[in-house]
């Protein structure tokens, strides 16, 4: 039973209907090479500091790594998967764009410290009386680490606690404990969010996805797309999953293309953004390269093949 799929519902074999979408397929892939480059040329021309260091091996990387992911799901037919990686995508553009808005170094600061700060729970969870590790044996019953690996969690915990005091870094690591009780909080807030309550910015910015796309102008986008998105997310899309009525149920099979055109068409526009937003901040005097990368791509941006599969 486990060695072969039950076929009807999940078909591995190439998906007849993949060649349909070759050529628009073939854009995501370009976008991905592109990406890559652009990572290191943006690096190149930057002053290299820790701040350029997340922009583009972090934050750029993300978005490079998703529409390569997108690449792969769409081009075998995986198209229901593809739903939560768009969002991801969405996501990561906004908040890529708005890391690159103003006062980059102080939020990029608290992204390295919500880093170090993971890091230090990780290490904290596995050393024997420390409030991470009761968590772990009290909700979850996880079992205590071997004795061999405390004296190394130990070493990483202090070496991670005395980056967190140098003076850069110190306040900003306060930021992340201010009203973070046990009984409030399990967890660090985002480092959007713990970056808005400290900030000198607007009193409404909360640092939560909505709040960024507010304030890099895309509130719209990003409510038409995190609506269409939570119907296939949070298991509303019922009929993208069979066909019925009072006589018939029909399953439909695992892989196909239904959404294509939608999934697709936000990749695209989303990673392109992303990617002219990386050349006007690192490389403007090469802005009129991408403008003829955009141009000879544009044929695949609006003639986007329609699914074979029905409508979801």
């Amino acid at each position: 039973m486990t060695k072969l799929p039950f076929a009807p519902l999940l078909d591995k074999q190439p998906h007849t209907a993949a060649s349909h979408f070759d050529h628009s397929l073939s854009l995501l892939s370009e976008m991905a090479n592109l990406g890559s480059h652009l990572c290191w040329q943006a690096w190149e021309s930057s002053q290299r500091s820790t701040t350029d260091a997340q922009v583009v091996f972090h934050l750029l990387r993300q978005i490079v790594v998703d529409v390569d992911a997108m690449h792969h799901l769409l081009s075998h037919g995986l198209s229901s998967a593809a739903y939560p990686t768009l969002r991801s995508l969405l996501e990561k553009e906004h908040l890529f764009e708005w890391s690159l808005l103003g006062d980059t170094e102080l939020k990029l600061k608290y992204l390295f410290v919500a880093a170090q700060r993971a890091e230090r729970r990780g290490a904290s969870s596995v050393i024997p009386g420390t409030k991470e590790n009761k968590l772990l044996l009290e909700r979850f019953g996880l079992t205590p680490t071997e004795s061999e690996f405390i004296a190394s969690a130990k070493a990483k915990e202090a070496r991670i606690e005395r980056q967190l005091q140098h003076p850069e870094l110190c306040e900003v690591n306060k930021s992340f404990e201010s009203g973070n009780t046990a009984k409030q909080h399990r967890f660090d807030p985002s480092w959007t969010r713990a970056y808005a309550k400290s900030s000198k910015g607007s009193a409404k910015f909360t640092g939560s996805a909505e709040a960024i796309a507010l304030e890099i102008g895309q509130a719209d986008e990003y409510h038409y797309i995190y609506s269409y998105l939570c119907t296939h997310l949070h298991w509303s899309a019922l009929f993208g999953s069979l066909s019925m009525n009072r006589k018939m149920v029909a399953p439909k099979p695992i892989r196909g293309f239904a959404g294509y055109e939608f999934i697709y068409r936000w990749t695209t526009i989303l990673a392109a953004r992303a990617f002219r937003k990386t050349f006007e901040h690192y490389m403007p005097q090469r802005l009129p390269e991408f403008t003829e990368i955009f141009k000879s791509w544009s044929d695949r941006f609006s003639n986007i093949p329609s699914s074979t599969d029905e409508d979801d």
